[in-house]
Formats: structure tokens, C-alpha cells, sequence
């Protein structure tokens, strides 16, 4: 178990742990904690998992936290040693990228291991956002972040455009030529700098000295949109926030939902404020940032209320910043910068970058330093759209999924929609969805049937045991996707279930040993038969899930405690029908059934109705019932059994006999009536016709019968005079 420490004036403590040892009653007793060495900000959670492959033969445990106040946030990767105290060893210090406002803060995290072996990170960059990262652990317990996937929305002729990468740009999968284009270009771009957040009224003592290439001035451009009369709603379409300055504590600049803002022109500047609450956008010259204040007050030298706007134009070489011209109007739809300059020609630039009304760097991360005679040197990325489809591009191994769009018309009068061509096709992945394309009219460019969506999903096989769980050590399984057999998941068989499942199989097998030597004397017997039939296969091939084991330990007990002897006087009704039918045949045993079977029966039957023994328990006397009436059935059974024989043995002889009897006549009916006088004659065919057509479910009787006339009638044969026909 691992905590956070540190004294009450102390801001960063140490990563502390414990070992929970379970004893045989099932709690478990803390042993003494272990204070490490490595720092985390003991104000801040942490969270922590057993991995679930080893390195080097031993556990592996990820732990995240901020290795700073609340800043700087990490994920451990320890090794546990195999030494008496199980000590730890970090092997790897994975900083998490993407703090906020360049600051590196980093709050709460939950982290857990995904089916791939991948993983995921939940956690604050500050007290009102959550971000969600993937990660990878490679076999030595180095981690890197996980090659993203990224979504390309543009329409048909549009542009996707990457700015300030950095990575080396390298294609590696260009995308249909059809559908997309990818160009990588290196040049120099303008340079953003994070303030250092503090307080400063200087513009050469409030910033970085070096650029956050992270940042671009397309990310600083708000979208000014024209509602009701003069008001205006102005929104930062890369954060997907408006700038509302409502004065709301939990959102202070920013909110998803739009609110009204009044704008003023004021000398080639802009007042911008809250309609509702009527705050305004200041620049707090005292500190360096932009800021807020309840009304406008022009005595306030500190505080400056006019805002200089730009608007991107390429043309603009001139313009304080290139590539940007300075509005003198604002036009409804479009993107401005909001800047207020310096008289050294620095410009502080409005960023929307969000934190809690508490943190006290919440006025600093939304102010940036622009210096237009600072270069960066950076690649951008543009993705241009030529025709509709998906399709993928890899770049430096993070794929791009491009979707490009076309507006349709609708179908035009008269059109027949006689060709059509299957547009927007993607094939479902084992991770994403497909679509299956829309129908295009060859003739009228119009949709005549959209397609639908394909469910994405993993083919998984039935798993591989790496490692094999006991009542001590867990086990590991794995499994491969058919599909795509690089995609492979983990699951843990918890040795803290497969041990309670085990005590309850063990009992179960206990009572299985006495149902054996009862059958059919306990109610509900065939559901614990079914239950145990079910926990026999799970305690030898050891793979089922956790819940499966808690599920089958809880259907063991239930069906077990379920299992009640019959009733006595139903097993005594059960006797008295089964000597009811041996009372039939106790007096009329044919002889030819073998003695060892008849007396058996007899036995069988005589202490069937002989009266029970005084003295016995209502379970005694259950099981007494039970056992005479066991006895009593099995004779009955071998009864039967050797009277269906005996009868079928007849029957073979009887059969015989008439065969040989009429192989015998054979030769007298060859000769036909004109060796024979016409009465012995007729009697004889007559036999010999009956024998030969003998009934297929003739009993050995009727069989005998006739072969008996057949041989009289021969015997009754006498020569005459030819007969006449």
C-alpha cells in the first residue's frame, strides 16, 4: 500500500509504502512503512498498480504523482527486489508531458493498465479539467507515450494545418491520392513565451527566455460572431471556449457556453466587456497580465482597457506582427488576435488557457509574449482535402485519420440515379468504427442512400496461460487478436479469488463423495451436480475470471445448502410401488432364470417387506429406505433383464426349429401334389404355406405351433394316384 507524507509545513514529502500481509482469517496485518526517497507533493493523491508482466523476474508496480507542488507530474516504475523485505527499486522516471500554461502543474491522477498492456492516465492539470494520456511500457519498464491517432476533419478543397511540429515530419504511409494530400514544410515562425508567474511591470522581466513551441498564434485567435443588435459572442475555437470574463469563480475568462459581450472601438483600440455582469478585459500593467475589473475606470493609469485586434493576412509584412494586420472594424465570422503592445514593441497576447479561480498563476497562463523579431524554428504540417473518403497518413508514427468531406445537392427532378458510385467507405478497425459508404449519383452529385456504421471490435482467441494462479501468487493470461495479432490484452486471475473459490470446490468435493454414495436420495441433487461439473473445469484449467470464481464459490455454497435427503414417506411411497411390482413376479419366476438372480430377487423382496429396525434417526431411517429400495430396483432390473432374455432365447430357438422344420418339407413340396393323395396333400401345403409365412412378431409359441403341424402334416404325407388339379 503506498501513501503520501510529509510535515504539515512541508510542501513536497517522500513516497511512502507498507506491505499488507493476509492471515488466515482473511484480514490482513500492515507491517512497518518504508519511507523512500523519492519526492511527491504530499498534498496531492497518487495512485498505483501491480503491472501486470515482470522485468527481469520480478514485480513490476507503476506509481504517478507530482514530483513538485503540485506540478511536475511523474510515473515511477519500481521493481520489487527479492530480498527478505521485498524492497523497491525505481528503475524509470517518466515525466507526463502537457502541464498547464508551462508551468508542468499536474494535480490528481487514477492510472490503470489497459487489455493491451498500455497505460492510461486520468488526471487534473488544474482544479476544473481533466486530461486522459496513454502511455507505453516497453520490456525493460521504459515509458513513452503512445503513438496517437489523430482526427482530420476538413471538407473538399479545405486545409488541415499542424503548426510549430517538431518532430522530424517524416511520412512514412502516405494517404489515397484520390481523397488527400500531405506536405511538410520547415521555416521559421513567430515565437509564443509562457510569463513566469509573477508579479512584474516590466514586459522584459514578466516572460521566458525561452519560447514554448507548443503554442501558436493560431491557437490565440477568437472567432467574433454578431448576435442581437451590437453584441457579440467571441469564441477560441482551439479549446473550444468563450471568452465570457462572467465573472463566474469556477470559470473566471473562460466557459463552454456563450455569453454576450459588449464591444467599444476606442482610438484604432477595443473595450471588451461582459454584457450581464458588466466586468471588462483589462491589461494589468502592474502585473503584466491580462486581468479583470467590475467597471470601467479611465483614472486607473494601471489598468488599460483598449485591446489592439488582428486578423491574420498574409500580405501583411509591414503589420508589428507578420503575417497578421491590425482591424481597424470587426467582421461577424471572423478570427482576431487580442493583444495589447508595448511601447518596447513586445506584445502580450490573450491565450485561452484555463485554470481555477484559486490558483494564483490563473492571470499569468493566459498571457503569452509575442516578439515579432523572434523567430521559431519549426515544421507545419498541412494536410490539404481533394476528394470524399477516409483515408490514413503516418507521420513520424502517429496516424492521421482523415476525413474529407463534400456537401451534396439534393437530387435533382428527373434525375434516374441510373449509376452510382460508393463513396465514404471505411472499413471497421479492431479499435475504430467503419462506415459502410454512401451511394453518389454519377449524374446529379446527389446522396441516394447513406450507408451506416460499422461496429469496431477485437477477435479474440480462447487466451494462452503465461502464468498459472495458486492460493499465494497470481496468475496472468493473454490473449491475441485474430484480426490483428499485434493487439494482445492481459488478464489477471486474482489468487485472492481462486483461493475462496478453492475452500468451496474443496467442500463441494467432500459432498460429492456421499452423493456418490447415494444417488437420487438428496433433493436438488442434479443443480449441485451441475455446479460442480462447472467448478471442476475452472479449478483445471485455472483461467476463469474474477467474478467467474466469486460467481461459481457462491453458486457452490447455495446449491449445497440446497441439498436435502427425500422425505421418508416419500422414499417409503417409492418402496411400496416397487414391491407392488415385484409382488407380480415373486410367485411366478419362469425356471429357466439362473438361480443367483432369482434368489437375490427373492432376498431383495423378503427385506423390502420385513419391518424396519427399531432405533434409528429419521436420517437412518431416510437412508434405510433408500438402501432397500436400491437393493430392491437392481434385482428388479437383473429380474427383468434375465426374463427378456429367456424370452429371446426361446424365441432364437423357436426360429430354428421352424427353419429346419421347413428345410426339411422343402423337398416334399418340390415334388407337388401328384405323388400325394388329394386330403394328405392339401393338409400339407396348407402347413407348409402357414410356416413359410410366419408372422415377423411371432411369439416362440405360435412359432413352435407351426412348426410342429408342418412336421405332422409331412409325416401324414401319403402316396396316391396322381391328383388332379
Amino acid at each position: 500500500m503506498f501513501f503520501r507524507h510529509g510535515g504539515y509545513q512541508a510542501a513536497v514529502g517522500n513516497l511512502c509504502y507498507v506491505d499488507a500481509k493476509k492471515q488466515t482469517d482473511g484480514s490482513y496485518q500492515l507491517g512497518t512503512p518504508v519511507q523512500t526517497d523519492i519526492s511527491i507533493h504530499r498534498g496531492c493523491n497518487l495512485s498505483a498498480l501491480s503491472y501486470s508482466r515482470e522485468i527481469d523476474g520480478k514485480q513490476v508496480i507503476l506509481v504517478s504523482a507530482p514530483s513538485g507542488v503540485r506540478a511536475n507530474g511523474q510515473i515511477l516504475t519500481l521493481l520489487v527486489n527479492e530480498d527478505a523485505d521485498q524492497t523497491l527499486e525505481c528503475i524509470e522516471r517518466f515525466s507526463v508531458p502537457g502541464g498547464q500554461g508551462g508551468y508542468g502543474t499536474f494535480v490528481y491522477s487514477c492510472m490503470s493498465e489497459l487489455q493491451d498492456g498500455s497505460i492510461g492516465l486520468l488526471w487534473e492539470p488544474n482544479h476544473r479539467a481533466i486530461r486522459y494520456n496513454r502511455f507505453a511500457v516497453d520490456e525493460t519498464g521504459v515509458i513513452s507515450e503512445f503513438p496517437s491517432e489523430i482526427p482530420v476533419e476538413l471538407e473538399k478543397d479545405g486545409t488541415y494545418t499542424q503548426e510549430n511540429y517538431e518532430g522530424e515530419g517524416t511520412v512514412t504511409i502516405q494517404p489515397d491520392a484520390s481523397i488527400a494530400s500531405v506536405s511538410v514544410t520547415e521555416g521559421a515562425s513567430l515565437a509564443l513565451y509562457d510569463h513566469i508567474g509573477t508579479a512584474t511591470s516590466t514586459f522584459s522581466d514578466a516572460f521566458s527566455s525561452t519560447p514554448n513551441n507548443s503554442l501558436s498564434l493560431s491557437g490565440a485567435e477568437f472567432v467574433f460572431t454578431k448576435t442581437n443588435g451590437d453584441k457579440w459572442t467571441i469564441k477560441n475555437e482551439a479549446a473550444n471556449v468563450y471568452l465570457n470574463n462572467s465573472g463566474n469563480k469556477t470559470a473566471e475568462f473562460y466557459e463552454s457556453t456563450a455569453s454576450e459581450m459588449d464591444i467599444v472601438p476606442d482610438e484604432g483600440t477595443f473595450r471588451i466587456s461582459n454584457v450581464p455582469s458588466g466586468r471588462y478585459i483589462i491589461f494589468y500593467k502592474k502585473e503584466t497580465n491580462f486581468n479583470a475589473y467590475d467597471s470601467y475606470d479611465s483614472t486607473r493609469a494601471d489598468y488599460a482597457y483598449g485591446f489592439t485586434l488582428f486578423e491574420k493576412d498574409a500580405s501583411a509584412t509591414d503589420s508589428p506582427i507578420p503575417g497578421y494586420k491590425q482591424a481597424n472594424e470587426i467582421v461577424s465570422g471572423k478570427s482576431y488576435l487580442i493583444t495589447y503592445p508595448d511601447t518596447s514593441g513586445k506584445i502580450a497576447v490573450l491565450y485561452a488557457q484555463t485554470q481555477d479561480v484559486t490558483d494564483t498563476n490563473r492571470w499569468y497562463v493566459k498571457t503569452k509574449l509575442l516578439q515579432p523579431s523572434a523567430l521559431s524554428s519549426a515544421k507545419t504540417i498541412t494536410i490539404t482535402g481533394i476528394g470524399e473518403g477516409y483515408t490514413t497518413a503516418v507521420i513520424d508514427g502517429a496516424v492521421y485519420d482523415i476525413h474529407v468531406s463534400e456537401t451534396h445537392p439534393a437530387p435533382a427532378p428527373g434525375c434516374s440515379h441510373a449509376q452510382t458510385t460508393l463513396k465514404n467507405q471505411k472499413a471497421a478497425g479492431c479499435e475504430t468504427m467503419g462506415y459502410s459508404g454512401d451511394k453518389i449519383c454519377n449524374s446529379c452529385n446527389a446522396v441516394i442512400e447513406t450507408g451506416s456504421i460499422l461496429s469496431a471490435g477485437h477477435n479474440w482467441d480462447k487466451g494462452q496461460i503465461l502464468t498459472e494462479v495458486t492460493e499465494e501468487t497470481d496468475g496472468l493470461k493473454q490473449y491475441t487478436c485474430q484480426t490483428d495479432r499485434t493487439h494482445k490484452k492481459t488478464e489477471i486471475i486474482y489468487a485472492s479469488a481462486f483461493s475462496l473459490f478453492l475452500d468451496a470446490y474443496k467442500k463441494a468435493f467432500a459432498q460429492m463423495e456421499d452423493l456418490r454414495e447415494y444417488p437420487g436420495l438428496y433433493e436438488n441433487e442434479a443443480a449441485f451436480e451441475a455446479a460442480c461439473a462447472k467448478a471442476h473445469l475452472v479449478f483445471w484449467n485455472k483461467d476463469a475470471s474474477r467474478s467467474t470464481m466469486y460467481r461459481l464459490k457462491d453458486e457452490l455454497a447455495k446449491t449445497a445448502a440446497d441439498l436435502r435427503i427425500k422425505p421418508l414417506s416419500a422414499l417409503q411411497a417409492e418402496l411400496a410401488k416397487a414391491i407392488q411390482t415385484a409382488k407380480a413376479d415373486i410367485a411366478s419366476i419362469p425356471n429357466d432364470i439362473p438361480a443367483s438372480i432369482r434368489t437375490a430377487f427373492e432376498n431383495a423382496y423378503q427385506k423390502a417387506t420385513a419391518k424396519m429396525p427399531d432405533g434409528l434417526s429419521e436420517e437412518e431411517q431416510s437412508k434405510y429406505v433408500y438402501n432397500v429400495l436400491k437393493a430392491l430396483n437392481a434385482a428388479q432390473y437383473n429380474l427383468d433383464k434375465a426374463k427378456a432374455a429367456a424370452i429371446e432365447n426361446a424365441l432364437a430357438q423357436a426360429r430354428k426349429k421352424l427353419n429346419d422344420t421347413l428345410e426339411q418339407a422343402k423337398a416334399a413340396y418340390a415334388n407337388g401334389a401328384s405323388s400325394y393323395t388329394q386330403s394328405s396333400w392339401s393338409a400339407f401345403e396348407a402347413a407348409y404355406l402357414a410356416a413359410a409365412n410366419a408372422p415377423q412378431d411371432a411369439d416362440a409359441a405360435t412359432l413352435n405351433g407351426l412348426s410342429d403341424a408342418l412336421a405332422k402334416a409331412q409325416a401324414a404325407l401319403q402316396a396316391g394316384p396322381p391328383c388332379r388339379s
